[in-house]
């Protein structure tokens, strides 16, 4: 149980990496172009959700059938 609990810790840290990631890119890009972003809150909210969704049910489906915090703890 503890170990679930981690694990799904670990992964929500991951996705909270990816979408910061992605923030910062998506903000290059957008001042590249010309644009600025002032409401980094509702990107990063929206990334989060994107990310999330996509990292559990690519990783869930996937050949190994765990996410990355599974694996890391060797839960299957």
């Amino acid at each position: 149980m503890i170990k679930r609990l981690f694990a799904s810790l670990l992964d929500q840290m991951i996705t909270f990496i990816c979408s910061v990631a992605i923030l910062f890119l998506a903000e290059l890009i957008l001042k590249v172009i010309g644009f600025k972003v002032n409401t980094h809150e509702i990107f990063l909210l929206i990334f989060y959700f994107v990310v999330n969704v996509l990292y559990f049910s690519i990783l869930e489906n996937g050949k190994n059938g765990t996410s990355l915090g599974k694996r890391i703890l060797k839960i299957k």
